[in-house]
């Protein structure tokens, strides 16, 4: 079999790599070894977000009261929101099945092996197939970390993909890791009545997020009676009458399941014969996405970059465009967006505060929920926007959001980094009214001046 390009992996990466090459007048063909979509949309982004759905609406029956909607009693029927996920993920590969045949994209099931620069060796149930290409798109994305834990293989102790298949709400959970999968997880099931624990070895839950924003979202979860437990090891789990004993720093805790959420490694298709260069076991690539070899390119989770869907996408473009019109349009990572669905949402993109002090004088521009007109209307008031600018020229550095619609506001700040805009242009660009992204504005506004509608 011969073919202009290879590309392992059917993710978010993979696909729109393969789709971008096929566009761009290349054969095409894909290697998966086990569903379209890859982990995003089967066992990731997508069906969390769908569960997320079915919390956010918990969260507004709770309060229906206040909106003169008398709701006494009602039931979470965990099997159908299970049911609705499955079919929103159908949905979505199905969907992506459709857009490779239709840009006559080839897919192969099977586990690819490089075994050369222009040959992959697919190996499956049905026997093997050699394919003969130019080119090679890594696109093997990444799979939880387990940490070896005495007891981590205990019945009930899971990773994110076994716990979105199960088939009843547990009594409680302790999640390990307060990253952005693990408080995900947390907001979703403390809503839907499961009691949660977190337990993060850090200082702090998010680390990588701006601490202002962590600490208001810790706190709204402990109101909720999230148990959020920082600067705290697991150190060893045991099993015994269908619960789980967690044995801690100094304490003890008991727990129906267990979700082991501290990070995700490379996955790495087997390579023979050449020298791909490796860094910590992801892929070491250059600007366009290309490694140590020329004709071999790794995009997504597998090169060790960003772990984000919407990373491993721009990363695909680049490097289609790149082996196949020779674009000298080099991968940027300074306004990539990072959104956490926790309820309420958190978004951010650029640097944080304490990266952004680290590099000179800044400015802060902060603007609450509760003053914004639609925030009001929609009962959702919580939390709050944080805009931070160098302080001689009030270029725009970072914006932070904790609130409702954060994942869709940050958009607009992401599009004024990447632009270099200044705070004086957001505050002069008109925003509709009334919207929650005139919190935006407000924020540019007390940074160029004073903000109108801030007490």
């Amino acid at each position: 079999m011969k073919t202009d390009v290879v590309v392992i992996g059917s993710g978010p990466g993979g696909y729109v790599a393969a789709i971008r090459c096929a566009q761009r007048g290349l054969d095409v063909t894909i290697v998966e070894k086990e569903k379209i979509g890859g982990v995003c949309l089967n066992v990731g982004c997508i069906p969390t977000k769908a569960l997320f759905k079915n919390a956010s609406f918990i969260k507004d029956l709770k309060k229906s009261d206040a909106l003169g909607i008398d709701i006494k009693d009602y039931k979470i029927n965990f099997p159908q929101m299970m049911d609705r996920k499955d079919y929103i993920i159908k949905q979505l590969t199905g969907g992506v099945k459709q857009l490779l045949k239709k840009n006559k994209v080839v897919v192969v099931s099977g586990t690819a092996e490089v075994v050369d620069s222009t040959t992959i060796q697919v190996k499956s149930s049905d026997g093997d197939t050699t394919i003969k290409c130019r080119y090679i798109i890594i696109a093997t994305g990444s799979t939880p970390i387990v940490p070896p834990i005495p007891g981590v293989e205990c019945e009930g102790v899971m990773t994110s993909k076994e716990l979105l298949a199960i088939e009843k709400l547990p009594e409680s959970l302790a999640i390990i890791g307060g990253g952005v999968i693990g408080m995900e997880f947390a907001s979703i099931f403390n809503m839907l009545g499961v009691d949660v624990t977190v337990i993060e070895r850090l200082p702090k839950i998010l680390p990588s997020i701006d601490s202002e924003v962590t600490n208001g979202l810790a706190e709204s979860l402990k109101e909720r009676g999230v148990d959020i437990q920082v600067s705290t090891e697991l150190k060893s789990i045991s099993s015994s009458k269908g619960k789980l004993m967690l044995t801690l720093n100094s304490d003890k805790i008991s727990v129906t399941k267990v979700l082991m959420s501290v990070g995700r490694k490379p996955v790495l298709p087997e390579i023979k014969n050449i020298n791909v260069k490796l860094d910590k076991n992801a892929i070491v690539v250059n600007d366009f996405m290309q490694t140590n070899i020329p004709n071999i390119y790794c995009i997504g989770d597998a090169n060790g970059k960003m772990q984000l869907a919407h990373v491993a996408s721009a990363e695909a473009i680049v490097a289609a465009d790149h082996l196949s019109i020779g674009s000298k349009k080099k991968m940027s990572y300074k306004s990539v967006p990072s959104v956490v669905y926790t309820i309420p949402e958190i978004a951010s993109v650029g640097l944080t505060e304490e990266e952004a002090r680290s590099k000179g004088d800044v400015l802060i521009g902060k603007t609450k929920y509760n003053g914004n007109g639609k925030a009001l209307c929609m009962g959702e008031t919580e939390g709050f926007a944080k805009m931070i600018t160098g302080a001689k020229h009030k270029e725009l550095l970072g914006v932070h959001i904790l609130g409702y619609g954060a994942s869709n506001l940050i958009s607009e700040a992401g599009l004024a980094i990447n632009l270099e805009a200044t705070a004086e242009e957001i505050a002069h660009t008109i925003h509709a009214h009334p919207t929650i992204s005139e919190i935006i504005m407000e924020c540019s506004e007390a940074i160029d001046f004073k903000a109108i509608h801030s007490l």
